[in-house]
């Protein structure tokens, strides 16, 4: 019998959640095929506005709600939320609306930048 894994995928969209290119389709594909493979699969991406939370049955996580998280001179609330995807397998979706609550998906709406400096300083 082939050994399961624990698998954990990051993605800036996901198919069906949220696409604007091809990456939430390889994403979204790959979820569902690793965990119809038998594998623990946790995809986390995040929690934009525009997803259709109550079509995909999103729940809040026990224990992963409300958690502060300082970026250079910001300091942002965060949940994980966990949405489910076609065939059974489960994303958890990163609930910050300072950063998410964009009304796209695109970049260019994002509402509190990071400098550049700060990011550079995470290396």
């Amino acid at each position: 019998m082939p050994e399961k894994f624990t698998i954990c995928l990051l993605a800036s969209e996901v198919e069906p959640l949220s696409k604007t290119g091809g990456l939430a389709d390889v994403a979204g594909a790959l979820t569902r095929y690793l965990h119809g493979a038998g594998h623990d699969v946790r995809l986390f991406t995040p929690g934009y506005d525009s997803i259709d939370r109550a079509a995909c049955g999103v729940e809040p996580v026990a224990g992963l709600t409300q958690i502060p998280l300082a970026v250079g001179a910001h300091t942002y609330l965060f949940s994980v939320l966990r949405a489910e995807l076609p065939q059974g397998a489960f994303a958890y979706l990163i609930d910050c609306p300072p950063l998410y609550a964009r009304g796209s998906t695109r970049a260019a709406r994002f509402t509190h930048p990071i400098p550049m400096s700060t990011c550079a300083s995470w290396s």
